[in-house]
C-alpha cells in the first residue's frame, strides 16, 4: 500500500476531517501543507481546479479527488471494507450519510 497524499492547510478545518478518517482507517498518508496564497496558483489548480482544500492523490487507485465530503465517501467506500468507521446496511448507513451531508453543508 502506497501512502496517499493529502493537500491541506494548518488552519483550515476540512483537511483535518479527512486526516481523522485516514487515521481511523489506518491508511498511510503524507500531508502537503500549502499556504492559502498558493491554493489558487497554477501548480495546485492542476490538482484541484477549484483551488480549494483539501484534495487527495491516491497512487493505489490513480485517483485525485477534492472536496472533503467526496474524499471521505471515497475513503470509506474504497478502504473501510471491514466497517471500522462505516456501515454497509440500512438504517445505519443512511444515518451516517446524513451526518456527512451535514458536515458538507458547512453547518456550525
Amino acid at each position: 500500500m502506497q501512502p496517499l497524499t493529502l493537500w491541506g492547510h494548518r488552519g483550515a478545518p476540512n483537511p483535518w476531517e479527512v486526516c481523522m478518517v485516514l487515521e481511523e482507517i489506518k491508511l498511510p498518508y503524507t500531508i502537503r501543507f500549502l499556504e492559502l496564497s498558493e491554493v489558487k496558483g497554477e501548480a495546485f489548480t492542476k490538482i484541484n481546479v477549484n483551488g480549494r482544500l483539501p484534495a487527495i492523490e491516491d497512487p493505489n487507485t490513480d485517483i485525485t479527488l477534492w472536496e472533503s465530503g467526496a474524499i471521505i465517501q471515497y475513503l470509506v467506500d474504497q478502504y473501510d471494507k471491514d466497517g471500522k468507521i462505516s456501515y454497509k446496511m440500512s438504517p445505519e448507513k443512511h444515518l451516517t450519510q446524513q451526518w456527512l451531508a451535514f458536515q458538507i453543508s458547512g453547518a456550525p
